[in-house]
């Protein structure tokens, strides 16, 4: 009888792969298993980036077809557009050059140069947002007679397109908003850690 035993033994040493003992089939080696773990996360990054060009497709048709429909709130249309046109060229370059989320992601990607007009295009679009906000906020907070947001409401001598001005509210106030958060989050942390350093230096 021949000695399987030791055939099995040298496909294993010489990396064929191990060797199932029920039906001596050999099976993936763990390199391969480990490339399909990322596989996954890939594709959640790239239907992150899908879904940040849907987002803005929006924005950049409403711009387009109420361009000329609130001019009692100077630059609120170009707002729009910018603002989606930035959106879109930072869906579009995250998805090309499979630019992931995290600072330590990005400092590990190839293509820094890619990464880099990345922040700095994120720079852009929140400064875009401030613009936004600071055109829109004032409107939501002393609303003019009969305002209902979503409707077209009169403004500044002029009637403003309601679907226009809510996409336009509702984008400065996310992106805002979030900034918002981070820097409180950050406050907060520094306060913390600060504290935290005074009781241990105090004891």
């Amino acid at each position: 009888m021949a000695d399987v035993s030791g055939s099995v033994n040298n496909d294993v040493e010489e990396g064929v792969g191990t060797t199932s003992p029920v039906h001596g089939k050999p099976e993936a080696p763990a390199e391969i298993t480990a490339a399909e773990e990322t596989k996954p996360k890939e594709e959640n990054m790239e239907l992150n980036h899908i879904a940040t060009n849907a987002s803005c497709v929006w924005s950049i048709i409403c711009a387009i077809q109420y361009f000329n429909d609130c001019n009692g709130i100077p630059g609120i249309a170009w707002f729009c557009l910018m603002f989606g046109l930035v959106q879109l060229f930072l869906g579009a370059q995250g998805y090309y050059y499979r630019i992931p989320k995290g600072q330590e992601a990005l400092k590990l990607h190839p293509n820094q140069t890619a990464v880099g007009v990345s922040q700095f295009a994120g720079i852009v679009q929140v400064a875009v947002a401030i613009w936004g906000a600071c055109i829109t906020f004032p409107v939501v907070l002393d609303p003019p007679g009969g305002f209902k947001l979503g409707e077209d409401f009169e403004y500044g001598g002029d009637t403003c397109n309601g679907t226009l001005f809510v996409v336009s509210f509702v984008m400065s106030a996310i992106c805002t908003g979030i900034v918002a958060l981070i820097f409180v989050g950050m406050a907060a942390y520094g306060i913390f850690n600060y504290v935290t350093k005074t009781q241990r230096a105090e004891a």
